[in-house]
């Protein structure tokens, strides 16, 4: 049950104690309302220590890479998938960041040229090279 017991223990047995202890203090949730405030209070703790720069860093410094035989469809659909683990993390990727990403990892040049006439943001960006990878791809 998310929210419940079963995610709170679950959640305790992949964290270290000092996380748990930071998050919690000595408390022990007994309540399912103490369950549920105890796990929001961990995503908070990872949250705000993590604030989701991982997955930020992991997008700006390696950003995902069209393969030979991916659509650039696909491609897109991997970038809205690093959009949505960023903004769960805590840390919303800018527009600029997604499309500089489709940029860099397209690796196809009509795409990435075409791409310069498309709006500045990301989703109206999409809807864009989501239309001509269709276009070109079907």
């Amino acid at each position: 049950m998310l929210g419940g017991p079963e995610h709170f223990f679950f959640l305790a047995g992949l964290l270290s104690e000092d996380v748990l202890e930071d998050a919690l203090g000595a408390v022990s949730p007994q309540t399912d309302k103490e369950f549920a405030e105890a796990i929001e209070a961990i995503r908070l703790k990872l949250s705000r220590e993590i604030g989701g720069s991982i997955e930020v860093e992991k997008l700006v410094s390696h950003p995902p890479s069209r393969g030979a035989a991916e659509e650039v469809s696909q491609f897109i659909a991997r970038l809205d998938e690093c959009q949505v683990r960023c903004r769960v993390a805590g840390a919303a990727l800018a527009d600029a960041q997604l499309i500089q990403a489709y940029r860099v990892g397209v690796h196809l040049e009509v795409a990435r040229e075409a791409s310069y006439e498309y709006p500045s943001v990301w989703k109206d960006f999409r809807l864009r090279a989501i239309t001509r990878a269709i276009r070109m791809e079907g």
